[in-house]
């Protein structure tokens, strides 16, 4: 009968065979962390939490719940993983903002076609420029303001009344 584990050259991130499925086989990478780590890592910075991170990186089928709580806490607080998770949420945030500019980018595009076009009914143009000058902040919404309270408002208009019985002429008899 043949081995059912093959075992391939026992290089970083080498893959063990199994009938059953392929596992990746756990290397440091150069950063002094072992490639379950890092993934272990990448799962933290992706939002999961920590316990559902340390069971997508690791084995943990023969492993009680309060023991994968417990080694995901440790695992976290090294300090190999925790910079590799500050790495991971500095690369999310940066192709976020790279997402985020290039939406921008293609409505803006699409605005100033809007405005360009010469076909473009002339109803269309003006909401097109009425729209960009909003979202240029060209004009203050009436949201923007802040709310003012009860006792500020009728403080107003006491303020002004009294400034208007002052000013209207009293005519006597």
């Amino acid at each position: 009968m043949s081995n059912p584990f093959k075992l391939l050259p026992a290089t970083r991130g080498s893959k063990i065979e199994t009938p059953q499925k392929t596992k990746i086989r756990s290397g440091t990478l150069p950063s002094g962390i072992t490639i379950k780590m890092n993934a272990f890592a990448r799962h933290v910075a992706e939002g999961l939490s920590l316990a559902d991170a340390y069971r997508a990186a690791f084995n943990t089928a023969s492993m009680k719940a309060k023991t994968v709580r417990d080694d995901a806490s440790r695992l976290a607080q090294h300090s190999g993983v925790r910079a590799a998770v500050d790495a991971y949420r500095a690369e999310i945030q940066e192709r976020n903002r790279i997402s985020a500019l290039e939406r921008d980018e293609r409505i803006w595009e699409r605005i100033w076609s809007l405005i360009e076009g010469e076909e473009v009914p002339p109803a269309v143009k003006v909401k097109a420029l009425d729209l960009a000058a909003r979202l240029a902040g060209m004009f203050k919404q009436a949201s923007d303001e802040a709310p003012i309270s009860v006792a500020a408002l009728e403080a107003e208009l006491s303020r002004r009344l009294r400034g208007l019985e002052c000013s209207v002429p009293v005519r006597l008899g």
